[in-house]
Formats: structure tokens, C-alpha cells, sequence
């Protein structure tokens, strides 16, 4: 027999039980006691279920509680978690630079059921911290600013109505259209005109504004409003489009991500709701959620002034602005965890994260790095076939510069994530042995195999006229984009290779 420790406000309760794993399923056996002393043991065991329950418990503000926590051993074992490999994935993220170069204060931590089952906080070095001394520490969070952008447009679409926000807003909207974005008119290029936000946002980085593959895009003058909708006169470089929109594959195979696309919606979120971009933010999402711990600017840098002369504390882009603590941007996961739902709020639309995980992939994306979402991390790209057979298949991954990601996987309500400034070293390696160590950190029979020709396939079919997606008969080799005028003729990518492409019929 068995003893299992839960934590419930300031007391422990202690159940005795006979616990045996079997395919992630706890059998629980009432020990020989009295009626009533039965009764109410099994009444106090069903209030600790529904208190651990996934769609009940939402964390108040660190200022009034934070998050509840348990990492003891056997905790973690009725959870299905193994408590040394999680130890080991945890310290694994907090002492490794991967052989790149750390700049800042490094955090991991996991949470599974609401619960903070994991928290590690090291020094630049590798040097470990208390959880009480760094869990407040505010940290630049990138472009994970972009999945947060995401959110706040959908929380737009749902004050349709209301200050400047026009009934007809949708995806479908053109970025162009002077309700919004007057700042952008006369067009720099006529080709603007056909950018939907949807090419912004869904299909991310779609929109042929310039790519950072293209070249600086920072500092100087190039920190304006007149410079992310192209009409600086003297840096011309983000007048004209790189690609057609809608197009990315006309530039493979440089990457098309950019981040002068998601800074035009900070400008727009001032024009819709006429206040800044921050104070939206903070008000339909921040505080909602319950985020104390953030900063704007933290560490301000030359290249980020001309933006604070506009009040603009917030970009979009994640270049500058919005930082958070470990345990706040842990927040911001779980809301995108419970599909933009917090409490009783339901923030963004229904289904609206769901949507944006199911996006495309295209194959000159950075994938799902800094604000590109797939599920289980590029599940269509080169390189990760192994994460695949060990991530289960809703997993998505938010992530910005300087390693700092979090993984979220809604069908075992967990997220994982860590926090750093780390440069210098490629991100597929790390983020692949980040998903095999969570992968074996979890007790239970490995998933079933996806099948890739049926993923690859339904990709195919949900595809747009000109979008690459991946060969299902060899995705680790080549795309091709979807062969719309039915002449049996594509696009061939060499996708495992850096330079060049091939075009065959």
C-alpha cells in the first residue's frame, strides 16, 4: 500500500491507495474503513478530482496565490509523469547552452492539470536559482509577441461594434484599407492592396512585405510608422513587395517570415480601438488573465526610440516591447491551452486557436518558430520525423529568438516551456531533443504512428492557389506547390539542402 500526497489550499490530505499505472489510467482502492468514514473520503477524493480537473481551475494572480504547484514524487507518478527524467529535462534546459552563448537568466517549467509540476530558474552560466528569488524576473519574450498579436486580433473580431472596429472586420479584410490604416496611403506598391490580414496572420508571412531574409529591417529610421507601411523617404527598402502576396514561393528558398508585416498591426490596433496598441493589449488580454509581471522596453535599445517617441511600448513584431516573468508568459500558454478561453471570458472566437494550429505549412516558412504555428513542431518539414513517433498529434509549439518556447499539447492538458537568451546555435536540434526528453518524461505506451501521406495529404487539399507544401511520397525531400490548373506540372523544392531549387513538370 501505497501513499499519495495532494496539496489543497494551506492542508494535506493523505489518501491511501493501491496505484498501478495502466496505459495512463490510476486505480484507486478505498482502504477497509467504516460506511461513513468511507463516504466521506470517497466525497473528499471526487472534490480533489474536479479541483485538478482541466477545465475548472484557472490560476489567480501571482499577487493572490499564483499558480498551485506539487512536485513530489508521488504526485508526479499519479499524473503519469517520471519524476527523475522530468529532473532531468528540466535542469537539461536551464544548464545547457547547446553551444551557443547566454546572455540572460535561463527558466523551464511544466505544468500538467494546472498544476506546476516542474520549475527550474539557472543564471546566465548555468548557475541554479531558487524558484522564490527568479520567478519574478522579467524576461524579453521575442516573438512569441507575434501568437500574442494573433490573440489580440481575435479579441478584436469580437468587439466588432465598438470604437472604431467596423462590423465587417474578418481575415478576410484587406491590411490596406484606410478605416484602419490611413498611415498607409497612397500605396507604396499597388500590389499592397490584395495583402489580407489572413496572409499576416493564418498564413503567415505570406504577405511579399519585406522578409528579414531580404536584409535589416531595424533601427534608425526604420523604427517608424513610416517605414513599416513603406513610405520613409529616406530607407525605400520596405516600399515595394518582395513577392506577390499570397506567393512566398516566388523568393525560395529564402525564408519569407518577416516582422515589418506583424508590426502594421500595431499601428491598426491603435486606429481601431483609438488608444494605444498597449493599453488594448492589456486590457483585453493582460489583465484578464491575470498578467502583474510584464515590462515594455526592458532593456531599451537605440533602435527602439523613434517607437517610444509614438507612445508604441508594443510591437506586434516582438523586435522590442512586451517582456514577461517565466510564470506570466506560463499565462499566456495556457490560454491559447483552453482555445482563448480564461475562467468565465471567452477571449478570442470560438475555435479560433484551433485554427490558426491547423495552418499550412509552407516550405521556405521559419515553421513554428516565433509565431508560426504547426502542430508538433514543422510536422510536415525535414528533420523531425523522430519527434513525430513521440509527440502526440495536437502538440503546437509559440517560440521567439534567444530559445524561448513553449509547447502546448491540448489532449493531455500539459505545456512545457523555457525561457532564455541564448544565440548562436540552430534551433531544430534543441527543440527535437526538447520533445523527446518531454516525450520520455511522461509515463505510458508510445503514441501509434502518425501517417504522414494522410497528414501530408489533407495539408495538400487545404492548401491555396501557389502555397508549397511537402511531397507526401517523400516529405523529408521535397515540396511542391498545389498543381491548380490541373496540367500535371509542379514546383520541386530540395528542401533538404540550403541552397538552390529545382523546377521540373
Amino acid at each position: 500500500m501505497n501513499s499519495e500526497f495532494y496539496t489543497m489550499s494551506n492542508s494535506i490530505i493523505q489518501l491511501d491507495v493501491n496505484y498501478m499505472p495502466v496505459k495512463n489510467q490510476k486505480l484507486f482502492r478505498i482502504p477497509e474503513i467504516s460506511m461513513m468514514r468511507r463516504f466521506w473520503l470517497v466525497l473528499l477524493a471526487m472534490f480533489m478530482f474536479v479541483e485538478r480537473g482541466e477545465s475548472q481551475y484557472f490560476p489567480p494572480p501571482e499577487s493572490q496565490g499564483s499558480w498551485r504547484k506539487n512536485t513530489s514524487d508521488e504526485f508526479l507518478l499519479s499524473l503519469g509523469v517520471d519524476p527523475v527524467r522530468l529532473e532531468e529535462f528540466g535542469l537539461w534546459n536551464v544548464q545547457d547552452d547547446f553551444g551557443g552563448t547566454s546572455i540572460g537568466d535561463k527558466s523551464c517549467i511544466v505544468i500538467k492539470d494546472g498544476w506546476i509540476i516542474g520549475e527550474w530558474y539557472a543564471d546566465k552560466d548555468g548557475r541554479l536559482q531558487t524558484v522564490e528569488a527568479s520567478r519574478k524576473k522579467i524576461n524579453w519574450i521575442a516573438s512569441n509577441n507575434k501568437s500574442v498579436a494573433i490573440i489580440l486580433f481575435g479579441a478584436a473580431l469580437k468587439d466588432r461594434g465598438k470604437w472604431n472596429i467596423p462590423e465587417d472586420l474578418s481575415l478576410e479584410s484587406k491590411v490596406y484599407d484606410k478605416r484602419w490604416l490611413p498611415e498607409g496611403f497612397p500605396l507604396s506598391d499597388p500590389r499592397k492592396a490584395s495583402i489580407t490580414f489572413d496572409m499576416l496572420l493564418r498564413h503567415r508571412h505570406t504577405s511579399g512585405i519585406k522578409p528579414e531574409s531580404m536584409g535589416i529591417e531595424r533601427g534608425g529610421g526604420r523604427s517608424s510608422i513610416a517605414y513599416t507601411v513603406g513610405r520613409h523617404e529616406e530607407f525605400k527598402d520596405a516600399s515595394i513587395l518582395f513577392y506577390d502576396p499570397g506567393h512566398p514561393e516566388q523568393i525560395l528558398p529564402k525564408s519569407s517570415y518577416t516582422s515589418v508585416g506583424y508590426n502594421h498591426l500595431t499601428v491598426i490596433f491603435r486606429n481601431l480601438v483609438g488608444k494605444p496598441a498597449w493599453q488594448y493589449l492589456e486590457e483585453k488580454i493582460l489583465t484578464p488573465i491575470g498578467v502583474t509581471q510584464h515590462g515594455y522596453y526592458t532593456e531599451v535599445e537605440p533602435q527602439y526610440i523613434p517607437w517610444l517617441k509614438e507612445d508604441i511600448r508594443w510591437l506586434a513584431s516582438g523586435t522590442g516591447g512586451l517582456s514577461l516573468s517565466p510564470r506570466e508568459y506560463a499565462r499566456v500558454s495556457y490560454l491559447l491551452l483552453n482555445d482563448g478561453k480564461w475562467g468565465d471570458i471567452q477571449i478570442t472566437p470560438d475555435g479560433w486557436i484551433e485554427r490558426f494550429r491547423l495552418s499550412t505549412h509552407y516550405a521556405n516558412m521559419k515553421r513554428n518558430i516565433e509565431g508560426w504555428w504547426t502542430q508538433t513542431y514543422d510536422r510536415y518539414g525535414p528533420g523531425f520525423h523522430a519527434v513525430i513517433e513521440t509527440t502526440p498529434d495536437d502538440a503546437f509549439t509559440i517560440g521567439g529568438a534567444g530559445m524561448s518556447w513553449a509547447v502546448i499539447v491540448p489532449s493531455q492538458n500539459l505545456i512545457a516551456l523555457r525561457s532564455s537568451r541564448v544565440s548562436g546555435v540552430p534551433w531544430d536540434p534543441v527543440v527535437a531533443e526538447f520533445h523527446r526528453k518531454l516525450s520520455r518524461s511522461l509515463i505510458g505506451e508510445k503514441p501509434e504512428p502518425i501517417n504522414r501521406r494522410k497528414q501530408a495529404e489533407l495539408v495538400q487539399n487545404q492548401a491555396l492557389p501557389g502555397q508549397i507544401i511537402i511531397d507526401p511520397e517523400n516529405p523529408s525531400k521535397l515540396a511542391y506547390n498545389r498543381d491548380t490548373d490541373q496540367d500535371g506540372s509542379f514546383l520541386y523544392v530540395w528542401t533538404g539542402r540550403s541552397g538552390g531549387f529545382l523546377i521540373s513538370g
